[in-house]
């Protein structure tokens, strides 16, 4: 669509293979093509209901409060699809929400699931962004820097927290579950369950205050929106 060729966009309306799906990943890239799509038809006439509908689906099966459900949530209120890094599909779902409102705003669209609307245009994709269900989360904050309305001020990056290594050293993936969690493992899930992320059954209101954040490096600015480790 960057290079406004007809063919590209008679391929995509006529051609192209999409479904709606319930999640946003490495290996499942569909939402982002979709609501990327669905700016276009809001924009312009014909051939592109389609992405609509099926970005229209996505936020319908996370948010908790349609009748098309699909996502599990925490009882402290945030996505869970896998044990394993599961905050960088909280982080992707997030992102799309905001994105998708921006658009439903300008164009004065709603998202609808089945024959119900979610509000007035994007103000519940956005305000759902803030918090999985809104006002769901126990402590009543977000739990990214800078999104609702009560962010963490206290940021800690979680590559803050290894090791330091020699220079030479080889790292890979599997060090962070198989060398690094183990060294502590307490503190490491006190660590998940601040984020909500790791176990379905956590509750970061159930952790005594003083055990809810670990100690941490100098917090340093983050590019992008990311669950963190939070000192409320």
């Amino acid at each position: 669509m960057a290079t406004k060729r007809q063919v590209y966009a008679d391929f995509i309306t006529h051609e192209a293979i999409s479904s709606s799906v319930a999640e946003f990943s490495w290996d499942l890239k569909y939402p982002g093509a979709q609501i990327l799509l669905a700016q276009h038809n809001m924009t312009a006439s014909g051939g592109m209901q389609s992405y609509k509908t099926q970005a229209d689906n996505f936020v319908c099966a996370v948010l908790p409060d349609t009748p098309f459900h699909q996502v599990f949530i925490t009882p402290g209120s945030m996505i869970h699809l896998r044990d394993g890094a599961n905050s960088q599909y909280v982080t992707g779902t997030v992102f799309l929400f905001l994105v998708y409102a921006n658009w439903l705003d300008s164009a004065r669209q709603d998202v609808m699931c089945g024959a119900m609307p979610i509000k007035r245009q994007g103000q519940g994709v956005r305000q759902a962004a803030d918090g999985l269900p809104p006002g769901g989360q126990p402590e009543g904050r977000s739990y990214i820097v800078g999104f609702g309305a009560n962010p963490p001020t206290q940021p800690h990056h979680r590559g803050a927290s290894t090791p330091v290594l020699k220079p030479g050293t080889v790292v890979n993936c599997g060090m962070s579950f198989g060398d690094w969690f183990a060294l502590d493992r307490g503190r490491q899930l006190h660590r998940q369950a601040q984020r909500v992320g790791v176990h379905r059954a956590l509750h970061l209101h159930q952790l005594p205050r003083h055990r809810r954040a670990p100690p941490r490096a100098q917090p340093r600015r983050l590019p992008l929106p990311v669950p963190v480790d939070v000192d409320f």
